[in-house]
């Protein structure tokens, strides 16, 4: 197994903050307008799979919490559908549990009204999902060209697929990687569903 270099330790460091490939990229020191297409070359590596894998293991062990523990809760929050707590009579604290679970993972506290009605908080559904999408990547910095834009598409798509991938089956980052490697073809039916490329792109 390789080595790695110290820009690809930098690397690893800076995408254990958030898991945002291309942010990491540029924090550690690449060309901020190759980020994305550096971030995936980068996380295709499999001396840079197994460093992800070991900081996302021991970080595991010391915290007992996982990545995907944080994804889900956000996506709790993000996804809840406010009309499922009305069928449930709440009139205290107590009564939450009668809540399904991911309805609860959304409540943050409570409060009464002036007339003493209970209320529970619900944790901000857009702080949720300006979390996840900062996390899949959907914020892109605006490309100087059509040039530039037409040569970091593809990494782009394949960088947005690991996320979505890792997102939405529970699948690790490095797992995520090697699907996308596996199958590109589900990559461009998958960036074609999403609208992001055109079908029959090359």
């Amino acid at each position: 197994m390789k080595r790695l270099t110290p820009k690809q330790k930098a690397f690893v460091a800076e995408f254990m903050v958030d898991l945002n490939g291309a942010a990491a990229a540029r924090r550690a020191g690449y060309s901020k307008r190759a980020a994305d297409r550096q971030a995936w070359e980068n996380l295709r590596k499999p001396e840079i799979q197994t460093a992800i894998r070991k900081a996302l293991q021991e970080r595991a062990e010391r915290t007992l919490i996982s990545c995907d523990q944080v994804i889900r809760e956000l996506a709790a929050v993000a996804f809840l559908d406010p009309g499922e707590i009305s069928p449930h009579r709440l009139t205290g604290p107590e009564d939450l549990k009668t809540l399904p679970e991911h309805v609860r993972r959304a409540i943050v506290g409570w409060s009464w009204t002036r007339d003493g009605r209970f209320v529970p908080k619900l944790a901000s559904k857009l702080d949720a999902l300006e979390k996840l999408a900062r996390h899949l990547g959907l914020y892109q910095a605006p490309r100087e060209n059509d040039a530039d834009r037409e040569a970091d598409l593809l990494a782009t798509v394949l960088w947005r697929y690991v996320m979505a991938l890792h997102l939405q089956r529970g699948v690790s980052i490095a797992e995520a990687v090697r699907q996308a490697e596996l199958y590109p073809e589900e990559v461009e039916k998958w960036g074609e569903e999403v609208g992001l490329i055109g079908p029959g792109s090359e």
